[in-house]
């Protein structure tokens, strides 16, 4: 003999209330047409009790991978530091040198250009005694 939906549903609905809204027994009854079976509760859905300690290991594991990240971005501002620090040296160490370098290239063009114009002029006074 088959039943009518709508009672089946009605069934179903009870048995949800009786199991899942209130009951704390570890085996909760599910509706197998026309039998009622036991099952173990870890088959269940979700209990209210459950959903709250899932809520808080998620909240453990997210306060944790807060603390990983704020301890990775402080190690990496730290080895930034470290690193515009030396690069930061390494750029005066280039702007002195550059510096020294000026000021000797300055002599050594002065010299040239003065002997550029020596050799200049005694290209002219041979020129002019020939």
């Amino acid at each position: 003999m088959e039943e009518d939906p709508s009672t089946v549903y009605r069934r179903y609905r009870l048995l949800y209330q009786r199991e899942f809204e209130g009951a704390e027994n570890d085996c909760v009854s599910i509706y197998i047409h026309p039998n009622i079976m036991r099952a173990p509760q870890a088959t269940s859905l979700p209990r209210a009790s459950l959903t709250r300690l899932r809520k808080k290991e998620l909240r453990e594991e997210l306060a944790n991978l807060k603390s990983l990240d704020r301890q990775h971005k402080q190690v990496l501002q730290e080895k930034e530091e470290k690193w515009a620090l030396q690069q930061k040296a390494l750029v005066d160490i280039i702007q002195e040198l550059d510096e020294k370098m000026a000021v000797d290239v300055a002599l050594v063009k002065k010299l040239v250009t003065d002997v550029d114009v020596s050799i200049k002029k005694a290209v002219k006074e041979l020129e002019g005694l020939v």
